[in-house]
């Protein structure tokens, strides 16, 4: 190999490290706290298989 082809492959693997930070980073821009509920509580609002109202819900209206 000659040092011209070394240095491609470094220069190709810095440019996907630098894009993988740039990713990673406008990822995590946008991060919200998480509304924690007990464990043993119901949360509010409707569930996979209630209604708006959280009474179960077979067929819609």
């Amino acid at each position: 190999m000659t040092m011209r082809s070394t240095q491609g492959w470094r220069d190709a693997a810095r440019l996907a490290a630098l894009a993988t930070t740039v990713l990673l980073a406008a990822a995590c821009a946008e991060i919200k706290p998480l509304d924690y509920t007990e464990i043993h509580e119901i949360p509010p609002g409707p569930g996979l298989l209630s209604g708006d109202d959280g009474a179960f819900v077979l067929l819609g209206d």
